[in-house]
């Protein structure tokens, strides 16, 4: 395995730490009382965690893109679909805190801020999916379909009017809840392969969090949409 050069070693160890943070704090804002001080705190740990491991990612990925003498065709695919994740995780958590400062939306909302980086997504999910369909890869094809989905209902939530009072509150709860689902499966993919080396290699691994905590998130919108009523 080649590793990356001084300073980008440095990188490499920012987004561990900050994958590891991320990790370790996601749970307690989910469980916490809602607007209380351990939520505050422990969601801004997790946010701050998740943009080392965004940034790091976008100094890493181009690397073994374009710079990496031992790279082959398929490492660099690898590195652009983590790029593309990259961008993924900062958007969801970008439109998470986002809203937080504009509950109502009025047309000084639909910014630049609100709208730059899920377009971003957009294009950069329709570059994943014509990656997965020339390399017949149908875990490219699947997360570029779910990305697009996700950036096409960020971008539809600041064009459209607020049809209830917690609209914000159930966008900033499935937009968080994602960027934990992506924490998930980044440890997934590469933690546990090392924990455990004779674990088959799967690209199941990348599904699993989705499949597993997605109907999680759906019981947390559920429980809070009645409770709202």
């Amino acid at each position: 395995m080649n590793t990356f050069p001084f300073p980008l070693s440095l990188a490499i160890g920012g987004h561990i730490l900050g994958g590891s943070a991320a990790l370790l704090a996601f749970t307690i804002p989910l469980f916490s009382t809602k607007g209380g001080a351990l939520h505050r705190r422990s969601g801004w740990i997790f946010s701050v965690s998740m943009i080392i491991v965004a940034l790091s990612a976008f100094l890493l990925a181009p690397w073994r893109i374009f710079f990496d003498p031992e790279g082959s065709e398929n490492s660099r695919a690898f590195a652009y679909f983590l790029f593309f994740i990259a961008i993924f995780s900062l958007t969801c958590l970008q439109q998470g805190l986002l809203v937080l400062r504009h509950k109502s939306r009025t047309e000084k909302t639909i910014s630049i801020a609100a709208l730059a980086l899920p377009s971003a997504l957009v294009l950069s999910a329709a570059g994943v999916l014509a990656l997965g369909l020339n390399n017949s890869n149908w875990l490219y094809i699947v997360f570029s379909f779910l990305s697009l989905r996700i950036a096409i209902k960020q971008i539809r939530y600041w064009l459209k009017p607020s049809i209830h009072s917690k609209d914000w509150w159930f966008f900033h709860l499935e937009n968080m809840f994602i960027c934990c689902i992506s924490t998930v499966t980044a440890f997934t993919v590469t933690a546990l392969p090392r924990l455990f080396p004779n674990m088959p290699a799967s690209q199941g691994l990348w599904l699993a969090p989705t499949i597993l905590m997605v109907p999680w998130m759906f019981w947390f919108i559920a429980r809070y949409k009645k409770k709202f009523q």
